[in-house]
Order: C-alpha cells, then sequence, then structure tokens
C-alpha cells in the first residue's frame, strides 16, 4: 500500500511566488560568464561545509545555473580540500527548496538536494542543505539518500521545517514520475546511467575489490550491474575469512563493492568492517543489500519518517549502527538499499 502523501500546493499564485525573482536580484547581480563563490551550510551550523568557485552558465527569469567543471577544488571548513570528478550544471530557482544538479556521468542523471531557498549576495552564492537528497535517472527510476540522518535529525528540526523537506521529497519524485523539466525521459546513454551508478566508483578502471554472497531473483541482476559498473579486478566469496580476502597494500582505487540479499548481513558485516579497518577513509566502501522484490523507495521514506523502524533501509541503518560502524550514508533504490563509507 502506497504510504501516506502531504498534499502538495500546485496554483499558479504559489508557482510564481515559489520561482519568480523579486526585484530580479540575480539578473541584475549576476551575468553570464561571470565568476562566483558558492558556500554549502549544513543543516545546523552557519559554518560553511565547503565552498568552491562557480561560474554563472545562465540567468533567466526564475533562477539561475552555475557550471561547475570536472577539476574543482571544494574547500572544507578543517582546511582541508578535495576535487570535484564531474561536472555539473548546478539549477537554482529563488524561494525553491531545492537545488539541482545536472550530470553528465554516469549518464545522464540529477542529483537533487532539499535546501532551504538559495540566498544571492553580490557574488556569494549561499545555500543551506536539508540532509535528504533524491537522485534521478532518465528511465525514471530514483533513490533517495540519508533517510535514517532525517530521521535522527527530526527532534532538532522545527516542525515546519520538517514538513516542508516531506513535503518537496513527495513534489520531487512527482516532477519526475511526470517527466517534468528538468527530468526529461530518455533511455540510459551509457551501461551506468541506472540506479546502480549511484556508486563513488570509476566506471571501467578495474581496480576496485567485490565480495558478493549468493543473491537470487531479482535482485541478482542489480548486483550484477554493480558489479559492471566497478569492473573489480578480483570478486570474493561472502563466505571467505575477510582478513585474508583483503589485501593490506595500496588501497584499490575504485572502492570496495560487498552485496549480498538480506539474509547474509551477518556474513556481510564482517567484510565490510575490515574493509574499514584496512582502507578507512582511503577509498569508497559500500555494502549493498539486493532485494528480493521491488520496494518504492517513497513509501520507504514517508514509512521510515511516520516513525516505522521496519522498512529495510532503517533496518541496515541500524544493523551497521549496532556493530559500531555507522555508515556514512544510505540510500534507498526500487531494487536494493545501500550503505557507503567514504
Amino acid at each position: 500500500m502506497r504510504a501516506h502523501r502531504l498534499p502538495v500546493e500546485r496554483s499558479a499564485d504559489h508557482k510564481r511566488r515559489e520561482s519568480t525573482i523579486a526585484a530580479s536580484d540575480a539578473r541584475s547581480t549576476l551575468h553570464s560568464g561571470q565568476h562566483v563563490t558558492v558556500r554549502k551550510l549544513p543543516w545546523n551550523s552557519d559554518t560553511p561545509k565547503w565552498e568552491c568557485e562557480a561560474r554563472v552558465h545562465e540567468v533567466s527569469t526564475d533562477g539561475f545555473t552555475l557550471s561547475v567543471p570536472a577539476g574543482t577544488t571544494f574547500r572544507m571548513a578543517d582546511g582541508s580540500s578535495w576535487t570535484g570528478q564531474d561536472h555539473s550544471l548546478d539549477r537554482y530557482q529563488h524561494g525553491a527548496w531545492r537545488q539541482v544538479m545536472e550530470l553528465p556521468t554516469p549518464g545522464r542523471h540529477w542529483y537533487v538536494n532539499v535546501i532551504r531557498p538559495v540566498k544571492l549576495r553580490g557574488a556569494v552564492v549561499t545555500w543551506r542543505d536539508l540532509i535528504v537528497d533524491v537522485e534521478a535517472y532518465p528511465d525514471g527510476a530514483y533513490h533517495i539518500a540519508d533517510i535514517p540522518e532525517l530521521v535522527g535529525a527530526r527532534p532538532s528540526l522545527p516542525a515546519d521545517v520538517f514538513a516542508r523537506i516531506r513535503q518537496e521529497v513527495d513534489a520531487i519524485v512527482d516532477d519526475l514520475t511526470q517527466a517534468r523539466p528538468p527530468f526529461h525521459r530518455a533511455a540510459p546513454e551509457t551501461p551506468y546511467g541506472s540506479e546502480e551508478s549511484r556508486f563513488w566508483l570509476t566506471p571501467g578502471a578495474g581496480d576496485g575489490l567485490a565480495v558478493v554472497g549468493g543473491v537470487d531473483g531479482p535482485g541478482r541482476a542489480s548486483v550484477e550491474r554493480m558489479l559492471d559498473r566497478l569492473n573489480p579486478v578480483s570478486v570474493h566469496a561472502a563466505s571467505v575469512n575477510p582478513l585474508m580476502v583483503l589485501p593490506e597494500s595500496a588501497p584499490p582505487r575504485d572502492g570496495v563493492l560487498i552485496a549480498g540479499a538480506p539474509g547474509e548481513l551477518d556474513r556481510l558485516v564482517p567484510h565490510a568492517r575490515a574493509a574499514l579497518g584496512i582502507y578507512g577513509g582511503r577509498t569508497p566502501v559500500t555494502l549493498a543489500v539486493a532485494l528480493d522484490r521491488e520496494i518504492d523507495p517513497l513509501a520507504e521514506f514517508q514509512a521510515a519518517l511516520d516513525g516505522s523502524d521496519q522498512t529495510p533501509t532503517m533496518r541496515l541503518d541500524e544493523a551497521l549502527r549496532q556493530v559500531g560502524i555507522a555508515p556514512r550514508g544510505v540510500v534507498t533504490a526500487r531494487r536494493f538499499v545501500a550503505a557507503s563509507w567514504f
């Protein structure tokens, strides 16, 4: 049964209020080709999580788009930095509670951050992240990230903000389902333009490790797509002692994938623990549980927010926290749930 959905405002007045720039701040401040500073604030702090430089790609009556090229340096609050691997076009609408990143690889898709409405001060663009994200694909597939983190933050979020986050995710999925701009329908441009592409791995490089359990049924195809994405240099069985499988030399550049069925979680977790002990912080590690039936990610999201701790997403997050390896992120897709450390 589909979970309860909050009403989504669709009136013309609401649309105008949400998307039209009052006093045209962006048009008077920004121009195509201009360089700006982008700052991302966490949901619960005014200290920027990171900042980077971007170029104004386009300014319109309802917002602006920034171009963030591959190789961009993202400066963290603690003084460290990381380098972006893909070019993205980041779309902002004034008054909107989302930021849409259009990414060309792996296969064109969109990463949607739920945010407080963007602020523009001179050449500084500031947006506040509201935890949960939606990654969408041209075939209509999508996944929702960080549901457990949002559930955990609920006591600290104002009730109206929490309700708005829930409504915005519902609206994003509705826009995707109806193929409203910018979510156009198309066949994936590459074998990697699918739900399984969400892993922080480099397709085709062949420098990864995989540990795979005995997955059958619909979940098997999903695991095979994950392996295609990783193209691992070696694949090991989940029944093997993980400390004998994982070499302690240089970490695999393309990450470690551990995948199996829900009933195999007790066998998969030791591999995740070993991988984190050996490679933690040096390469991505993903633990994916392939489901024996397809689920509705939006229904999972709504059920978790209604207090259920029995969805596959919440069960996986809790199981990992109980053994002391809390994931950095958990995503919910149609055919699998996955925890990542990166």
